[in-house]
């Protein structure tokens, strides 16, 4: 069964027109696979094992960002989720450290890490090292960007750092008119905007950061990225 959780702008709508288009084509399925982020692991995922459950068929989940431990201890109904996850036919992790954890739940974890559709290899070109340097993500404090534009007003002129993405929260609302922030990019023209630099920037201590997906466009630009040894960034992101 495949179910689009977004079709509303509210939270509500959306998991009630997941829940019904499950009961409603009851028939054509047989197995249900929920992919989830936090609030998803908490809410829907447990409520369409139940269902799953209610009518003998079987159920899946694969879990985004790398704070499916913390839900899963946290939420005030952990015993029914962990009764949930334990009779998945499949658990799905986006980080080793995640599937490690998991696996003392059940022996049915699996790796499935974030991944990007293939660019041209055009793409990969090389260049000349130009001391550029980007950070392209949602605007806020926990992606690090004030730690980002401190770090290059030390390094001095000969460095440049441009960001781009949505203004997440209202501290950051002044950035939108520093020099450096680009805008926000539609997703399609990423690859090509990340061929104009050398480096990508993200100093993250965002609490659900697993592989971010930046990360894995920047190295298939060719670009090497520096970032914090935060969560489980150094599966992806090795020193030196």
């Amino acid at each position: 069964l495949f179910v689009k959780a977004n079709r509303y702008p509210s939270a509500v709508r959306s998991l009630l027109s997941v829940l019904f288009k499950a009961w409603s084509s009851r028939s054509q399925w047989d197995l249900v696979f929920v992919n989830v982020s936090q609030r998803g692991l908490a809410l829907l995922f447990p409520l369409l094992a139940l269902l799953s459950a209610l009518l003998g068929k079987k159920w899946a989940m694969r879990a985004f960002g790398a704070d499916a431990l913390e839900v899963l201890e946290n939420t005030p109904w952990k015993r029914l989720l962990k009764w949930c996850v334990k009779r998945s036919v499949l658990v799905g992790m986006e980080t080793h450290a995640l599937v490690q954890d998991f696996s003392g739940y059940t022996q049915q974890t699996y790796w499935i890490p974030n991944v990007r559709d293939e660019v041209s290899d055009a793409f990969s070109v090389k260049k000349t090292y130009q001391r550029r340097f980007v950070f392209i993500a949602h605007v806020k404090r926990s992606k690090g960007i004030f730690d980002a534009l401190r770090a290059f007003e030390l390094l001095g002129a000969e460095y440049t750092l441009d960001f781009y993405g949505p203004i997440a929260e209202e501290a950051c609302r002044k950035l939108e008119t520093h020099p450096s922030y680009k805008g926000v990019l539609d997703p399609v023209d990423v690859p090509e905007v990340l061929t104009r630099y050398d480096g990508l920037v993200l100093p993250t201590f965002y609490q659900g950061e697993g592989y971010p997906g930046i990360v894995i466009e920047a190295y298939q630009a060719g670009l090497f990225c520096v970032a914090t040894q935060w969560r489980s960034l150094p599966e992806i992101v090795e020193e030196g």
